[in-house]
């Protein structure tokens, strides 16, 4: 058995077929899904949704090894991000920037017509020109937000991978106050 650099480790003052029938009770209780069991030694869970905006609700693999330790448990938890919540994050940011890229080349061939119809102006009516300048301010917010929505989702990728282990932290907490 493959036990991993311990993320997050507690120590329950139970019996490990107790602990294993309490950890697998409070995992389904927090809406786990049991994805693989090896009876007393390991439960692997699935938690959460692609569509969480927290650590603790986006989607993720959570692997609990129980180890025997006297009359007490020891339980070493690892926390993954799931594929597809990988995916989805990648994906969305991979979009935004190309979305980025097309209002950024919109933006300038707006500007460009702008300067032109600027030095026609004497030539063209008053409303042609402020509505082109109008589009070219309005691109520019759009653009502003969404370098702003980019670096919102980038931000929230790099919070829920390091505090991936928050919902195992919360289970092990659980566990250890249960008599």
């Amino acid at each position: 058995m493959r036990i991993p650099i311990p993320k997050v480790v507690g120590v329950v003052s139970m019996d490990i077929s107790k602990a294993y029938e309490e950890l697998k009770r409070l995992l389904r209780e927090n809406k786990c899904r049991i994805v693989e069991e090896e009876p007393l030694s390991k439960i692997i869970v699935e938690h959460g949704s692609v569509f969480g905006f927290s650590p603790t609700s986006v989607e993720k693999v959570v692997t609990f090894y129980l180890v025997p330790v006297d009359s007490k448990t020891r339980i070493i938890a690892e926390t993954s991000l799931s594929s597809d919540s990988k995916t989805r994050l990648i994906r969305v940011v991979l979009e935004n920037i190309a979305i980025l890229f097309i209002v950024g080349m919109l933006v300038y061939a707006f500007t460009d017509l702008l300067s032109t119809l600027s030095s026609l102006s004497t030539k063209l009516p008053e409303g042609v020109v402020a509505n082109v300048r109008l589009y070219v301010s309005v691109m520019n917010i759009l653009f502003v937000i969404l370098i702003l929505v980019s670096v919102i989702e980038i931000t929230f990728l790099i919070y829920s991978y390091w505090k991936r282990d928050s919902f195992a932290e919360s289970i092990l907490k659980l566990l250890s106050l249960l008599p």
